[in-house]
């Protein structure tokens, strides 16, 4: 009833009505801060008990669920599974907190830059350092070069993801980074001759920071650099990857949760569509056949 009276009211076409604000009242909003504080409250109470427990899988399953709820009460307790010395913890609360947006969340993974049960543990590792690189931030890329040397004992995965991170940092710090890094990464061959090739890790973070391509020749990089390094200034933009699988893989792996699922159903209702398509053909082909038959 009210609303057939609003709806055939003039007022609604006077030239006062668009004057009328479209955002909820104060006190709405209150009501809906509260409420994602009280949420958030309780998330981290249920993350703090979790952790309290034996329970391994509980944990895991806890914070996988609760903690990339922007808050800076669920990152404090999800920060604290990161001294848990149990790699699934370990890597769980790493990705909850990558993912999570609360601006805490990366000083509490820069606090544990030297945590051997994490930097020690290549799948840890790895996962640290994609959680450095996810968040971009150029406060990130000294940790991101703790031990980032060619000769050292640290494993080749480890290297390699520290290096996809830091393409994923757009700062300057991040070219001069990798290029330091790769310097230390030459070998030299049977007889003696230098080995100048970069890893396809190096040449593609390179890419994506500069929006050129060099090619696998650090001598070339370094040209490049060595001419342009003045001057040069960070596009907001990404390059792109010429090789379009490896463009892929690199999309891939900076999406967020929420966008790998919103692409795997879209991927999924593509695929349907071409089934559905591949059917209604099958069915004409079949159809045109009988006819001819008849």
């Amino acid at each position: 009833m009210l609303s057939t009276l609003l709806l055939s009211s003039p007022f609604l076409f006077t030239p006062t009505a668009f004057a009328i604000p479209q955002d909820p009242p104060a006190e709405e909003a209150e009501v809906d801060a509260e409420m994602e504080k009280v949420k958030a409250g309780e998330a981290a109470a249920q993350i703090k008990e979790a952790l309290k427990g034996k329970e391994e899988i509980v944990m895991v399953a806890t914070i996988d669920n609760l903690g990339q709820i922007k808050s800076k009460l669920v990152t404090k307790e999800v920060s604290k599974a990161l001294k848990i010395k149990k790699e699934a913890v370990q890597i769980s609360a790493i990705k909850a907190l990558r993912f999570n947006e609360d601006p805490t969340a990366l000083g509490y993974l820069l606090k544990v830059r030297k945590e051997k049960s994490i930097q020690d543990n290549v799948q840890t590792a790895v996962e640290y350092a994609y959680a450095l690189g996810q968040k971009g931030d150029k406060k990130a890329i000294s940790a991101l070069q703790d031990n980032l040397v060619g000769t050292s004992k640290t494993p080749k995965e480890v290297l390699n993801a520290k290096v996809l991170a830091l393409g994923h940092i757009r700062h300057k710090d991040s070219v001069e980074a990798i290029l330091d890094y790769a310097k230390t990464t030459i070998g030299r061959g049977r007889r003696g001759a230098v080995k100048q090739k970069v890893s396809r890790e190096v040449r593609g973070s390179l890419s994506i920071l500069t929006g050129t391509d060099q090619g696998d020749s650090l001598a070339a990089w370094e040209d490049w650099w060595y001419d342009h390094r003045s001057k040069f200034k960070m596009s907001t933009v990404e390059g792109e990857l010429d090789n379009e699988r490896q463009q892929r893989a690199w999309t891939k792996l900076w999406m967020t949760p929420a966008e790998k699922e919103e692409a795997a159903e879209k991927a999924e209702g593509e695929k349907k569509k071409r089934k559905e398509k591949r059917e209604k053909g099958a069915d004409a082909e079949s159809s045109s056949d009988s006819d001819e038959d008849f």
